[in-house]
């Protein structure tokens, strides 16, 4: 089945891979490889589908934040300014959250991502099929038992079942692909990184799905934190 992704997606393409901001550090070169590395390993691997555009953009920025030469972090804000960096490095707009900004947003997602989710769904401006099929994907997603291949299952299911169902408006497409496409990079990211001990939790989904709301950008860029910020274990404030 042929999976389509939406237009909104597409910027975010070989300027993620080529682009780089001239007053920003730039990744180290080994970083650079295992990047580029990654973007090939991931294009071609385990089905016959290449990720979309919007995935390996997520691969290719989460490799740089893990594979910069910096002390570990220990705030969430030491996390954002590295993923706005690596996002600007690439090419890409850092988009702000507004309120109280990312950090206090993600924060908010980690702590109880469910309850997040259903506590502002109902303003997300999904419609109500979309709203119902996200909620229950990520109930899914979250049980005990499921492990990477089984999240994988779950994702791609999902991907095939918005791009051929008629019940979804062209909204809720953009962001129920963009949500699941981040999704299935990062359990591939898991898989195929075993030395990093990458896990994907129900917070980072959430948290694209937050982000998808507005642009594939933000998106991005609190999937990244959410997910970093649970990979060295750090604790919403």
């Amino acid at each position: 089945m042929k999976r389509i992704f939406p237009i909104a997606m597409l910027p975010i393409m070989a300027a993620t891979i080529m682009s780089c901001s001239d007053d920003l550090p730039e990744a180290e070169p080994a970083a650079i490889t295992a990047a580029h590395a990654e973007k090939k390993s991931l294009a071609v691997g385990g089905t016959s589908h290449s990720l979309s555009a919007i995935g390996l953009a997520h691969n290719l920025l989460l490799d740089d934040c893990l594979s910069r030469n910096m002390p570990p972090p220990s705030t969430l804000a030491d996390i954002d300014a590295t993923v706005a960096v690596v996002m600007q490095a690439h090419g890409l707009a850092v988009p702000g959250c507004g309120g109280s900004g990312c950090t206090a947003l993600v924060a908010g997602i980690i702590s109880d991502p469910m309850s997040f989710h259903k506590s502002t769904i109902a303003e997300s401006g999904l419609s109500y099929v979309a709203a119902a099929y996200l909620t229950q994907f990520l109930q899914d997603f979250s049980l005990p038992a499921q492990g990477a291949e089984a999240q994988l299952e779950l994702v791609r299911d999902a991907l095939s079942d918005i791009a051929d169902s008629p019940e979804f408006t062209a909204f809720d497409r953009d962001v129920l692909l963009t949500t699941m496409s981040i999704a299935e990079a990062s359990v591939l990211y898991g898989k195929e990184r075993k030395d990093k001990d990458w896990e994907t939790s129900v917070g980072n989904i959430v948290a694209a799905s937050r982000g998808a709301l507005g642009q594939p950008e933000l998106a991005l860029r609190l999937s990244l934190m959410a997910g970093i910020m649970q990979h060295h274990n750090l604790q919403a404030h």
